[in-house]
């Protein structure tokens, strides 16, 4: 899947993604969703409150509730085991706040990575777990990708978490780089491409090792490029200075 699809596919997603943060912002710091009443004659209710990415009747479906049951009838140990179960939940709580109602709250996961691999792309948090395929919430970040195996839920392999690992430490020395680098690309050679896509494209030859010295170089040459406002396509760092073209 190259990459270029990929960010025109997550594009339209990141201004919905946008939305979704400004009601976050805006609100009470949780997205407070409640559930239409159950069709009892109490006028029961459920309301969730904590979900960002999770749409409702995902939550009700991963419950495994009907609409038609009573509160008195809930099982909350075994509602709530069906909500850790799904990948996206972090943690989990139920309580009946009244007679006539029950507060669910959820924490979610949060995304790390999107993993472009097997002909298609994962969310994947810190530690390598798998919290969709297929199906992005979160647009936002950088792309991964490479010949990576999932194993139970989770990418494990060393290539995978040595690489991640990698990344993580480039964008944590230069959080600016998170709003340029799109892609970092593992080839069956071993070799790393990094790609930009702002504030041009530009594809860079990294060599077989993320490290330091190269993360500087390359922190060197972007800022380079925007401060001479110089449009390159090709940036090789694996020399002793920084190449482009």
């Amino acid at each position: 899947m190259e990459t270029k699809s990929i960010w025109e596919r997550l594009k339209q997603k990141k201004l919905r993604l946008a939305l979704v943060s400004l009601l976050f912002l805006g609100g009470i710091g949780l997205v407070f969703d409640k559930i239409f009443n159950l069709n009892t004659s109490e006028n029961e209710e459920l309301v969730i409150v904590g979900h960002l990415f999770l749409k409702k009747e995902e939550i009700l479906e991963t419950m495994k509730i009907s609409r038609n049951i009573r509160i008195k009838d809930m099982n909350f140990k075994e509602m709530t085991t069906r909500l850790l179960s799904h990948p996206r939940i972090k943690t989990a709580q139920i309580e009946k706040r009244s007679q006539n109602q029950v507060l669910i709250l959820i924490t979610e996961r949060k995304t790390n990575f999107l993993v472009n691999s097997n002909d298609s792309l994962y969310e994947v948090d810190e530690e390598g777990r798998i919290l969709s395929i297929d199906s992005v919430r979160d647009p936002s970040h950088c792309v991964i990708s490479g010949n990576f195996q999932p194993e139970k839920g989770f990418f494990l392999s060393k290539a995978y978490q040595d690489l991640s690992k990698s990344v993580r430490k480039m964008l944590k020395i230069y959080p600016e780089l998170k709003e340029r680098i799109s892609e970092v690309q593992l080839l069956k050679t071993g070799g790393i491409i990094l790609y930009t896509f702002q504030p041009f494209r530009v594809r860079i030859i990294v060599g077989n090792s993320l490290d330091i010295t190269q993360i500087r170089k390359l922190y060197a040459s972007l800022a380079y490029f925007e401060s001479q406002m110089v449009s390159a396509k090709l940036l090789d760092l694996r020399g002793d200075d920084a190449v482009f073209q």
